[in-house]
């Protein structure tokens, strides 16, 4: 957790603009640094839900019944987390397009003969005064599938959240 902790510290997009320039652009170099900087998130909410859940009653209750570490946590656990993770991916897939589209904006990302939004915006920021809707269409396309995703991950968070069910 110490390491998750200093991932957190730093930027998310420093952290992935260092690895891209370092290692070179391409889009396997862009999701490795996606990676990179966004696990630490991840374990961290798997973290706090397993804590959380392996102190429930029916944890207890199959500890008692004499089930086996592994199937605890395949029956039990497992279920009980992967609604955190789902809503959590569902909200960082927005910072992965993000940063996806800067560094490509930037030149660090993906290499010019793939489409990428980012490059897309910067082809048309030479053209913002006399055809600004070559710059603008990418950069709303970014916009409305990052908020897509968000409005995914907040109905996502009140259908899977138990204590906001309708009985």
């Amino acid at each position: 957790m110490r390491l998750a902790d200093l991932t957190s510290a730093y930027p998310i997009f420093l952290l992935a603009i260092l690895l891209a320039v370092v290692v070179g652009p391409s889009a396997t170099n862009v999701a490795a640094a996606a990676v990179f900087t966004l696990w630490a998130r991840f374990v961290r909410v798997v973290r706090g839900d397993v804590l959380s859940v392996r102190e429930r009653d029916f944890v207890a209750m199959a500890k008692a019944a004499g089930c086996s570490h592994s199937r605890i946590m395949v029956r039990h656990i497992l279920p009980n987390v992967v609604n955190g993770i789902l809503v959590l991916a569902s909200l960082q897939m927005g910072w992965v397009i993000l940063v996806e589209a800067s560094l490509s904006f930037l030149g660090a990302g993906i290499p010019l003969p793939a489409p990428a939004w980012g490059s897309m915006v910067a082809e048309g920021r030479d053209y913002t005064t006399t055809a600004w809707w070559v710059a603008a269409m990418p950069g709303l396309a970014i916009m409305a599938t990052v908020l897509s995703l968000n409005i995914l991950g907040d109905w996502l968070r009140d259908k899977l959240d138990p204590k906001l069910r309708s009985l």
